[in-house]
């Protein structure tokens, strides 16, 4: 399976990025992510993706939207403390604990999801959680 930098060799280049949308574009790996740290918001509608560490890497997000990725492991999130929007419907999520430390969470999706437990993000002020 090629990489992301074989397959969208641009999107390792674009150091600047603020806003980053994909839908069906045969991206696989998030590998370009360390490359922008200025990434504020991203948009991932691809099915083909399933690891998330590279998201580690993006700590200014504030808005992420993944519906439908076919990720697992959630983990990478947790160090997302900047995050004021996040889309998860239709994704594998079972546990949003690693978004416990998003206190400036104010919207969470979890449409089509199997989270039953919404009790490790009842502690954010304000927050708005779609079922």
């Amino acid at each position: 399976m090629p990489s992301t930098s074989q397959t969208h060799p641009a999107l390792s280049h674009l150091t600047t990025l603020t806003f980053l949308a994909t839908s069906a574009s045969g991206l696989r790996d998030l590998s370009f992510i360390p490359a922008m740290p200025d990434l504020k918001k991203l948009i991932l509608l691809s099915e083909g993706v399933t690891d998330l560490s590279p998201l580690r890497h993006a700590s200014n997000l504030t808005f992420l939207n993944m519906q439908g990725t076919a990720a697992i492991d959630f983990s990478a999130l947790s160090s997302l403390t900047q995050m004021k929007e996040l889309g998860l419907n239709g994704t594998q999520v079972t546990d949003i604990s690693p978004l416990a430390a998003m206190m400036d969470l104010s919207y969470l999706a979890l449409t089509g999801t199997a989270v039953s437990d919404t009790d490790p993000v009842a502690h954010i002020e304000g927050l708005n959680i779609r079922f």
